[in-house]
Parts: C-alpha cells; structure tokens; sequence
C-alpha cells in the first residue's frame, strides 16, 4: 500500500486521545498518526506479529485501565503486512481498532487486484519467460500458462540474450537540457517493443526483461524443424535483433544465444549457455555486438575441460615456463598462441602480431624445448597451446584483481 494513502486512512481515525502506529513485519515503525514512534507500541506490535487473533492489553502506564492497547496483525489474503497498535480509551480503542484493521486489509486486497487487473497479456508472458529460465520449474504449471497464451508447450526453443549497455552521448544529454526527460527506463520500454515488432518474433515467442540489462527472447520452432537450418535461422534472427537495435546511437549491445532444446526444462540450459557465450567474450574483449559459439570456442572448451587434463598437462607446462620470479612469459604465450591462430604459418602469424618470423620460430622452439608441445608438427599440441594461453590470461587477471 501507498504510504501517503495508508497515512490519508490512519489520519482519518486519529483523535488527540487515541494513538495509532502502523508497523512493519520487523516490528519497525511503518507509519504514526503523530510521526513519532513510540517503543512501547513497537513491543506491543511484536506480539500482534506472532499471534493470529487480535489482543487487548493493559499499558504499563495506566493502572486504572483508562488506557488500554488494542493490537492485531495486519494480514490481507493471509500474507502478514505489519501489525496495528492502537493505545486509547477503553470505548473507543478496540472498536476503531477493528475498524481500521479493516479497512486497511480491504484496501490492500483491492489495490492487489487492480494490479493483477491492470497486468497486461505481454507482463504475463515476460513473466513466464523468466520463470523458464529458472532452475526447477513447475513443468505441469509452464504447460497450463503457455496453453492459457495459445502457446504450444512442446515447439522446440532457444534462448537469446541481449546485454545492454546505455550510456549518455551528446544527444541524449541534449534531450534532457530540453526537458525532454527520457529516462532510461523508457528507452528499455522502446526498445523491448523495437524487438517484439521483428518480423520473426512470432505469438509462439517470448520477449522479457530479465534483468536492469539484460533481455531474453525466447524463440520457438517447429518439432520437426531441421536443426541445421533451425541455427542458421537463428543467425537471421540475431542479425536482424542487431540491426534494430544499432539504431540507437546511446546503446552498446551484445547478443547470443543457446542451444536449441526440446523440452521446457531444457530452456534454463540454453539460457545459461547464452549468458556463458556473453561473459566469455567481454573476458576476451569482445564487448558489443553479435557473439557466437565459434568467437568463443576454444574459451568455452577450457571451461569443460577434464580435471585430469588441467592438473597433469597444463599446470605443469606454465610452472615449466615460470621464470624464477614466478611470473610467465607472456610474449612467448602470445607469440605462440599467434602462430596457432595463423594454422601454423609463421609468416602470417609474423604479420598479425608485428613480430619477426624469427623471434616467433626461436620463442616456439623454447616452448617445445620447456614444455614440451610442439605445435608445428602436433595438431593436439596446438589445441593444448590454445588451452595454455586461456589458463594463463586467466591467472594473469586473477593476480591484477587479487595480487600476489
């Protein structure tokens, strides 16, 4: 409830001989006809919290009892609000008492259902899409509430994810001067709605706001959809996502999406593998755009790879390559993570890198002299290269986050 409405509705009851203090489940003062709190009420309040009918005590102050305390929980629809206290007359205090408990309830029950009313089919649905993407979903309820939007709970999905990154620019500071105040509330708003008029989001699809900036969509296809083109279509789609959102000039954005699953259980993995697609590319620098499974393959190996592999190859060949300081030669990864990157040609790698062909072949042979991998001449080995310069990168940015 408003505080301003449940201060109009306390006001209404106050008299100078009765006091009357609303508060909160923590048995904090919420509001007080007087403005002032008062630590007895507050005590009193905490037994109306712990009790379901309402009491009628003596206060500690009145021997003749022409003061007593009425409290009662707050519970509208059976959730607990706060409590109610009142301290006045014998004749007066339990009646309005009851009165006010009333009316207040009532209103809150009203006011919930005004908001329920006033929820549109889109919130609805928003709102199912995030549930979705939750661990331990109610699968019987999904079904019922996508059968209740006309929605066909065994359509194949994946999930996209969009994360936004707003910022003020010379234009959008230029509109505020003007009066024109255009939070960035609204331009989410505008931009949920750019998204959801897309010629391929269909009334099968599902468009929400899952976080301050990040937005899912998730997308349905037919059961018997050819996965292989179903992927391809969802390079048409997150280009198009793209395109429209490039529009706004005080908007970075990245995109990605999932797996596409069968089952609505399978939706959460398919988000995950969307929100893990976004995250490895901002850590490998990839901050805007359209991101995709291949940007970030050989990262997201890394993060599947086997214990065994990590413990028995990788840890001991960066200790090979520690220098007596502890740190790692990072020119020698670089170079030769280059070299991998340029499918073993040295000249290519040279060019890219802007470091002679020479140093690239000497730092190569060191590797291989250290550690024992081999690029050159062992396919595996480049893989395992790949592998040990992610691992590396990645103690690099824990010791600048966490120094030694």
């Amino acid at each position: 409830m408003e505080q301003k409405f449940l201060g109009v509705l306390i006001d209404h009851y106050a008299k100078d001989d009765l006091e009357i203090s609303i508060f909160d489940t923590e048995a904090k003062l919420a509001y007080s006809a007087n403005g002032k709190s008062n630590a007895e009420l507050a005590k009193f309040s905490r037994y109306a919290l712990e009790q379901d009918t309402p009491l009628v005590l003596a206060s500690e102050d009145d021997a003749n009892m022409d003061n007593i305390i009425y409290t009662a929980a707050i519970k509208p629809s059976g959730k607990l609000f706060g409590a109610i206290v009142l301290k006045g007359k014998r004749d007066a205090v339990q009646k309005t008492g009851q009165e006010l408990k009333a009316a207040i309830e009532s209103s809150m029950m009203y006011e919930k259902f005004i908001a329920e009313k006033s929820t549109t089919i889109e919130e609805k649905r928003a709102e199912l899409a995030i549930s979705l993407t939750k661990s331990n979903i109610d699968k019987e309820e999904s079904e019922k509430l996508l059968a209740s939007f006309d929605m066909d709970p065994s359509l194949l999905r994946s999930v996209i994810c969009i994360r936004l990154n707003i910022y003020q620019n010379n234009y959008f500071n230029i509109n505020l001067s003007l009066g024109y105040r255009a939070s960035f509330e609204e331009l989410k708003d505008e931009i949920l709605k750019e998204i959801m008029k897309s010629d391929y989001i269909t009334s099968q699809d599902m468009v929400a706001m899952k976080t301050s900036s990040l937005i899912i969509v998730i997308k349905s296809f037919q059961m018997k959809s050819d996965i292989k083109k179903a992927y391809k279509a969802l390079d048409v789609i997150t280009q198009n996502l793209s395109d429209s959102l490039g529009k706004y000039s005080s908007l970075s954005f990245s995109v990605a999406y999932g797996s596409i699953v069968p089952t609505l259980k399978g939706i959460r993995t398919s988000y995950k593998e969307a929100e893990e697609i976004l995250d490895l590319a901002q850590e490998k620098g990839l901050k805007s755009g359209i991101i995709t499974l291949e940007d970030v393959f050989f990262e997201s190996s890394y993060q599947k790879l086997s214990p065994q592999i990590i413990n028995k190859i990788l840890d001991p060949a960066l200790d090979a390559l520690r220098r007596k300081d502890g740190t790692l030669p990072f020119d020698m990864i670089d170079s030769c993570q280059a070299f991998v990157d340029a499918c073993m040609n040295l000249s290519l790698a040279s060019e890219r890198t802007h470091v002679h062909r020479n140093t690239i072949s000497v730092r190569l042979e060191k590797l291989k002299n250290l550690t024992g991998l081999d690029p050159a001449n062992d396919i595996k080995d480049a893989l395992l290269v790949k592998m040990l310069s992610i691992k590396a990168k990645a103690e690099k940015t824990s010791d600048e986050v966490f120094p030694r």
